[in-house]
């Protein structure tokens, strides 16, 4: 992530860098919001120890 951040920087400059440092904390607040419910969603609905139980030996 911190070289996203410097990626932006370097990139943009003048008012599309606000543009870009904007849409760049959008996404990163979004992927830290929908991180844990996709974490928590996996873990819930899909059994890993199910799947080992059928599992060939």
């Amino acid at each position: 992530m911190p070289s996203t951040l410097s990626t932006v920087n370097a990139v943009f400059r003048g008012k599309y860098r606000a543009a870009a440092f904007s849409v760049w904390g959008a996404v990163i607040s979004g992927a830290a919001a929908v991180g844990p419910l996709a974490g928590r969603a996996l873990t819930e609905w899909v059994s890993w120890y199910s799947r080992l139980l059928r599992a060939p030996i």
